[in-house]
């Protein structure tokens, strides 16, 4: 049974091509751990207050803005390790994993430090207060760590299918956690976020067991790749922090500065985030197999075709069933949140350009190429600066206009500065 069903995916990952076959099992395994996102964020919104439910994100928000280093670092290692792997340097590998597994540790006992010293003006910023807070933000802190190494672990070694255990087991241990925190014993919004942080860390070490033979066998230096992460390391801290303040800048601007929009807009953001999910997959895929293409001399511009019409045609078809039914969606699921749905199209619109915006970054980070920052950084800035600037003038819906004019004017400027590329050089 097994050997046939290996058989047929070998056949259709022929006819479709590496992309999108991966593609398309991610975005199959990956619905299971989206579904269990929406259960849970429909269970808060009818079981939270609204000032409490509008924390949610926000909090996730501060920790991977804090986190944008780690991330940086772990972006990196993926796409070494994928090139790595591509030229049969398996010890080199195995260093370098035990290297980034080292980093991760004492990166976490840092991280609880800094979130001690610094969790009242975090907690001030988020309105919130209590020292339980401060025990889940130092957890969140140790998972921002070890979360992106296990997605670089498989990224990097094109093992996409272990992203079933997270997709899998994360809606079984939520649902658990969510009966006992939650609803058994009745913690609010503290219980709510144990929930997320118990569920990830399940799952992160159920990854790390699976994944236990990258750190199994002899090891070899790798000083060659270690000058190429440090050469991309100004570029990628460039790119993640455009992204991560494109991505999550207005939560937090919301929660502090339009307190009392926060549980609407977190229910704007949760449906307007969809399209991102869906898109994730294609940015997952394209990243190491673009490395690996390149590593090896070929030429990358069939990657970037196939994923950004994949993600144009995601977000158009999520704009337009929002169009139609995110009012009745809100009502359905909390009365306080209906009032706010006609902004959901067009924060999903907002959050599907990003998702094409990272798929034409990838493409170009894995070919060595970082034209597309000379676009991406100033606009990321002025965007968020115009928005901090006007925060005492801001409406939601001029707040989001702007916020879609800006990711358009991004991603436009973007496709005309990489598009028009000569096929790739055979070497970085």
């Amino acid at each position: 049974m097994i050997r046939a069903l290996r058989t047929i995916a070998w056949k259709l990952r022929g006819s479709l091509g590496p992309l999108r076959f991966h593609g398309l099992a991610l975005f199959i395994i990956w619905r299971f751990g989206d579904v269990s996102n929406v259960l849970y964020k429909f269970v808060l919104g009818r079981y939270l207050p609204p000032s409490d439910f509008g924390a949610v994100d926000p909090i996730y928000a501060a920790i991977t803005i804090l986190a944008i280093p780690v991330t940086v670092m772990y972006q990196l290692g993926a796409k070494s390790i994928s090139r790595l792997l591509a030229t049969q340097r398996e010890a080199a590998c195995r260093a370098l994993v035990r290297d980034l597994t080292l980093i991760a540790l004492v990166g976490s006992i840092i991280s609880v430090g800094l979130v001690v010293v610094a969790a009242g003006p975090i907690l001030e910023r988020l309105h919130l207060d209590g020292r339980v807070y401060v025990a889940i933000l130092a957890a969140m802190a140790v998972l921002a760590w070890w979360s992106p190494l296990v997605r670089g672990l498989i990224q990097g070694s094109g093992r996409f299918w272990i992203t079933a255990i997270p997709s899998v087991g994360t809606p079984v241990f939520m649902l658990m956690l969510t009966l006992i925190f939650f609803i058994a014993l009745g913690w609010g919004l503290p219980g709510a976020l144990s929930v997320r942080v118990g569920s990830g860390v399940l799952t992160t070490v159920l990854v790390l067991v699976v994944m236990r033979k990258m750190y199994a066998g002899k090891t070899a230096p790798y000083p060659d790749e270690r000058g190429v992460i440090v050469r991309a390391l100004i570029p990628m801290i460039a790119y993640v922090g455009s992204m991560t303040l494109l991505m999550h800048f207005d939560t937090l601007l919301v929660r502090n500065f339009m307190y009392s929009d926060s549980g609407g807009y977190g229910a704007v953001m949760t449906m307007g985030r969809i399209p991102v999910w869906l898109v994730s997959p294609i940015v997952f895929v394209v990243f190491p197999l673009a490395a690996a293409e390149h590593a090896g001399g070929g030429d990358l511009r069939r990657f970037r075709r196939e994923a950004v019409i994949i993600g144009g045609a995601v977000t158009a078809l999520c704009v337009v069933a929002f169009s139609l039914s995110s009012e009745w969606l809100m009502g359905l699921w909390n009365a306080d949140f209906e009032p706010y749905a006609g902004y959901v199209p067009t924060y999903a619109l907002v959050m599907g350009v990003d998702a094409v915006i990272q798929v034409l970054a990838s493409v170009e980070i894995a070919r060595h190429r970082y034209r597309f920052l000379w676009i991406l950084a100033p606009l990321s800035i002025l965007s968020c600066g115009v928005l901090y600037l006007a925060r005492d003038y801001l409406l939601l819906h001029s707040l989001i206009a702007i916020m879609a004019a800006s990711r358009v004017i991004i991603l436009g400027l973007m496709v005309s500065t990489t598009g028009a590329d000569s096929p790739i050089a055979k070497t970085s």
